[in-house]
């Protein structure tokens, strides 16, 4: 029998039975009307495309509708394909494009059910089902193999950079913090996670790929992967295959700035002291320069209700504190907040490391449960994502919401680059300059931040300091056939010294 024959009896066998469903009446355009136990309400749901008996081939609309009476709000419509999840809906019109190549060809039951908002409660209705069958030549071809978007700029000028997460589920406040990034023609984008409800395939291409949302910055942007897109059954892999297999963590270099991205979800769960990634975090950050900006999804400090994260994340931040990062972006808690510029301990600290909360990309915003005294600026009102204008030196960021309206804008300086290795030893020779004089020089000692200048010393005492970029030395004064012992140290700014090797010089006889 022929895969469409077969289809035909299976789809014939599966009407008969549901029109032995309780309120399911057999027809093109399948529903399913049900109720709570307390009669208060009933929901229809129906599946109005593809029609039951549909073969399913490439892209294909699926169309679903809901009537509650009497009315009272939809939460979601949920979809899903053999009992197994396929996407959630939040906001009419319910419609969305099935990527079907990425299931397997073969006979299928598409369904789709309703979640109503009860005030304190939320009621999930019964499903409406249509049987399909999916006939693809192929499976989807593959992205094309991630590498960091690094856009270059003319040194004069500033590098635009968006930043936004929590934004991707479909409603229509996700399309309009989309508008208001491409009103500003950013250079750079960052995603910092989170694609709704489950971060499926089929979420991915609807919520986040489609023109009008936030896959018009493809091209341009680098993503951090967030709890949701563990949440399906393949777990992450929709995510790594949007993107073309992209690392749990990397880092580039873009006008004048660093750019780390790391995993943060407690699958991957790598941001524990010893792990690869923060060994590699470590390695990356002390060959970095002054200017570094790290994202990542979950949010060390928040008052968002995701405390439980931050405790999680402590070594972390203690990491990035103590290397000097300059700015921390997450998304996860879905509100804006910047917060003072705080050491590894979240105290307030010049020249500490300032995190910023920008999870307002257009889903369901958090109310704050408490307050905290070192959060400079939040709303939890207000979608909109971040601006970066970035020079060498330094980052001018705003917060702006949906209608372009500023809410929030301030200037971080690059804290100078954490010195943590002493010099390398200068080489010093000596030579006697007749009876009363020898001279001195060195070659350039290394630092893994740069050397500050070199103390000499004679016989232990120091005799002289010298900048960087001085190698010799005249010394003058001594006595004649006198034997002295010379040691040059390089210094740098974090205090470390480290000294040349003693050379001996015994000076000349007196005239005459």
């Amino acid at each position: 029998m022929s895969p469409r024959a077969r289809f035909a009896a299976w789809m014939a066998a599966f009407l008969v039975v549901s029109i032995a469903w309780p309120g399911t009446p057999a027809s093109a355009s399948a529903c399913r009307t049900s109720s709570p136990a307390s009669g208060a309400f009933t929901v229809t749901v129906c599946l109005t495309a593809p029609a039951a008996g549909t073969v399913l081939t490439g892209d294909v609309q699926v169309r679903a509708s809901v009537d509650v009476e009497p009315t009272r709000p939809v939460k979601t419509l949920q979809f899903a394909l053999d009992g197994g999840y396929v996407l959630t809906d939040y906001e009419g019109p319910f419609t969305f494009v099935l990527p079907s190549a990425a299931w397997p060809n073969g006979d299928h039951v598409l369904k789709v059910k309703a979640t109503i908002d009860r005030g304190t409660s939320r009621w999930t209705s019964q499903p409406a089902a249509v049987p399909v069958a999916i006939v693809n030549a192929a499976p989807e071809p593959p992205a094309a193999p991630f590498s960091p978007r690094v856009p270059a700029v003319a040194s004069d000028q500033p590098l635009l950079v968006a930043a936004v997460g929590d934004g991707a589920s479909g409603r229509s406040q996700g399309g309009r913090v989309v508008k208001e990034i491409a009103a500003w023609d950013p250079d750079l984008f960052l995603y910092l996670g989170d694609v709704y409800g489950k971060g499926t395939t089929a979420e991915f291409r609807n919520w986040y790929g489609a023109s009008t949302r936030y896959g018009r910055f493809r091209s341009i942007t680098n993503p951090v992967i967030g709890n949701h897109e563990y949440a399906s059954d393949p777990g992450p892999a929709p995510y790594f295959d949007y993107w073309g297999d992209p690392p749990h963590r990397y880092s580039y270099d873009a006008g004048g700035w660093h750019f780390v991205h790391l995993d943060t979800t407690e699958e991957f769960g790598q941001v524990g002291l010893g792990s690869p990634q923060v060994g590699w975090l470590t390695n990356d950050l002390r060959a970095a320069g002054d200017c570094v900006l790290v994202s990542f999804h979950h949010p060390p400090w928040d008052r968002g209700g995701h405390e439980a994260t931050g405790t999680r994340l402590q070594p972390l931040w203690n990491l990035l504190a103590d290397e000097g990062v300059d700015l921390v972006l997450n998304g996860h808690s879905h509100n804006y907040m910047r917060w003072t510029p705080m050491d590894g301990d979240g105290v307030p600290a010049a020249g500490g490391t300032t995190e910023v909360v920008v999870g307002t990309g257009g889903h369901y915003l958090y109310r704050f449960p408490r307050s905290d005294a070192r959060v400079v600026s939040s709303t939890d009102r207000k979608n909109g994502a971040l601006r970066l204008s970035l020079l060498p030196g330094s980052a001018e960021l705003s917060f702006i919401t949906t209608g372009g309206w500023v809410f929030d804008h301030d200037t971080v300086t690059c804290s100078p680059k954490v010195d943590h290795e002493a010099p390398g030893a200068p080489m010093l020779t000596a030579t006697p300059d007749g009876a009363d004089a020898a001279d001195l020089s060195w070659t350039a000692a290394s630092d893994d931040v740069g050397v500050t200048g070199y103390r000499v010393e004679r016989d232990g005492t120091e005799i002289a300091a010298v900048g960087a970029s001085t190698l010799t030395f005249h010394d003058t004064g001594l006595s004649p056939d006198t034997a002295y012992d010379y040691v040059v140290v390089a210094l740098d700014a974090a205090g470390h010294e480290t000294p040349s090797n003693a050379t001996s010089v015994t000076t000349g006889p007196a005239p005459g």
